[in-house]
């Protein structure tokens, strides 16, 4: 699967510990540096075929760090950077 905006591939897991397929579409999406539970799910894939990366986007300013993969949010506190992804993404839809 593609992630928008930065065109990263994000592998599919299964996990049954996080996803409840009586709940919704039984789908996540996990970001492991961001979430006590994403992060759980990280550790427990760790050295498995569909181990996912952990990748911290954010310093300690609270502003996003400089990344080829997010450049465009790069220096952005997070509220600007949530914002304009907002805007983006909002932008991507309906082109």
């Amino acid at each position: 699967m593609k992630l928008p905006l930065t065109d990263r591939l994000i592998p599919i897991i299964a996990d049954d510990i996080l996803v409840d397929p009586k709940f919704g579409t039984g789908v996540v999406k996990v970001t492991p540096a961001h979430d006590p539970n994403d992060y759980a799910v990280w550790g427990r894939h760790q050295g498995k075929q569909d181990q996912i990366d952990l990748i911290n986007i954010l310093a300690p300013d609270g502003k996003l760090l400089d990344d080829d993969r997010w450049r465009k949010y790069a220096g952005l506190k997070r509220e600007q950077a949530r914002t304009k992804v907002v805007e983006d993404l909002k932008a991507s839809a309906s082109s």
